[in-house]
């Protein structure tokens, strides 16, 4: 698998994103924050890192992974315009449930050159499940967006980063990339763009999977 300075397709993870417009729109130079995505042209054309661990926290000094939680929601399209706009590409890690609320986002998202994986099908504490509703709430969620997007899906997070050795042993028996992060601006404690968008600028983004949600700021 791989991850992009975005990602893509199976074995990549778009990894440039950025929370709203209104976190996008302070700064039209977003690339220096996160790697210049060509976007305009393709962004499967964006150079990619290969990922070969089944669990990961952060990418190679030099490179910058932004990543949107959460989704579909009323604002995919919004955040998945902004993105090609300002030539960042971006990774959306969709819930199963409201995947069936917004497939037309899914394939939107898809149709633009972003990478998809999933964040289980509910959003629950995977680790306060038993091994076999892990399994549900992982694979039923990836069924859910292959079938909208007819490509695979190989790219999981578990919501609230909880997950333990049962959801691990999943991961690799199914041979899909646990992607978890070391920069966390909590936007969903905050609607205030200015906050999170200082936030983002004063860390040394170098290496970084940066989590943010879908929201509007």
């Amino acid at each position: 698998p791989w991850i992009q300075a975005s990602v893509n397709k199976t074995d990549t993870i778009d990894v440039k994103t950025i929370t709203t417009k209104a976190i996008l729109e302070k700064d039209k130079h977003i690339e220096k924050i996160t790697p210049k995505v060509a976007a305009t042209q393709s962004i499967s054309q964006v150079p990619t890192i290969k990922i070969s661990e089944s669990k990961t926290f952060s990418l190679p000094e030099g490179t910058v992974a932004l990543t949107f939680d959460d989704g579909p929601s009323k604002y995919t399209k919004e955040i998945a315009d902004i993105l090609t706009k300002y030539e960042a590409g971006g990774t959306f890690f969709f819930i199963g449930v409201n995947t069936k609320k917004y497939p037309d986002s899914v394939q939107y998202v898809h149709s633009n050159g972003f990478s998809i994986g999933s964040h289980s099908m509910t959003h629950p504490n995977l680790a306060s499940l038993t091994y076999n509703d892990q399994i549900a709430e992982i694979q039923q969620s990836t069924r859910v967006i292959e079938e909208i997007i007819n490509d695979e899906v190989i790219l999981f997070r578990p919501p609230y980063e909880a997950f333990n050795e049962e959801t691990e042993k999943i991961i690799q028996e199914n041979n899909y990339r646990m992607i978890l992060w070391n920069q966390d601006p909590e936007d969903w404690k905050t609607r205030d763009a200015d906050k999170i968008y200082h936030y983002i600028h004063g860390i040394e983004a170098s290496g970084s999977i940066i989590l943010l949600h879908e929201s509007q700021a």
